[in-house]
């Protein structure tokens, strides 16, 4: 009896939207932080084999966040100010390799280009 080889194409889309800046972190000058915001893109490819016992997945993925807050150069060693950076971006290839063995055993290795 052959073996299937199952393969599957996904797309994801998302976009967040986090306000714990407007309460989070205090600026030198005391202004108030826009809330953050972020977009993430993913594609990719999912393939089942040897009857579900080894699973390869490869994937491209873009993530962009605004306002984020990071701690302000500026600010004397005893205070604790942030300021809002204007865009952050991540893109990358992830493939991941998980092979299962009879017991229930998994095993997964990951490689990253960032």
């Amino acid at each position: 009896m052959g073996q299937c080889i199952y393969i599957s194409l996904y797309a994801n889309y998302s976009r967040s939207f986090d306000s714990y800046n407007t309460s989070y972190g205090r600026s030198r000058t005391g202004e108030a932080f826009a809330p953050e915001r972020g977009t993430q893109y993913e594609a990719g490819i999912k393939a089942d084999f040897l009857d579900g016992k080894l699973s390869a997945v490869l994937a491209a993925y873009q993530i962009t966040r605004t306002n984020v807050l990071t701690r302000d150069p500026l600010s004397p060693p005893d205070q604790d100010f942030s300021i809002q950076v204007g865009e952050q971006r991540s893109r990358g290839i992830d493939f991941t390799l998980t092979g299962r063995n009879f017991t229930g055993l998994e095993c997964d290795s990951r490689v990253f280009l960032h």
